[in-house]
């Protein structure tokens, strides 16, 4: 998924690629996951779309990822419109502006 978000966004400029699990906690709770995301592209450089948020899935059920990806981004208090979400084959991302 990370190298379909890269080929889609070819521009020579420097990344951080983040092709792991990234746990996000309760700020005042360490103990207490809110979510985890699946990847994430970061662009330092850029004004807007600085952030690329990914959702992978290893399913048949092609809507799974998007659905997930949106159910975090609500509990976490992240503004976006469903149509934000994108999917390619099994996976979904979003761009995201900070």
């Amino acid at each position: 998924m990370e190298l379909y978000c890269l080929d889609i966004n070819a521009t020579n400029e420097t990344t951080i690629t983040i092709p792991s699990s990234i746990l996000v906690y309760q700020q005042d709770r360490s103990d207490q996951k809110l979510c985890e995301f699946d990847g994430m592209i970061i662009f330092p450089m850029r004004k807007e779309n600085q952030l690329i948020l990914l959702e992978a899935k290893n399913t048949k059920d092609s809507s799974k990822a998007k659905k997930q990806l949106g159910e975090k981004l609500k509990k976490l208090e992240i503004s976006f419109d469903v149509e934000d979400i994108k999917q390619h084959e099994n996976d979904a991302y979003m761009l995201k502006s900070v």
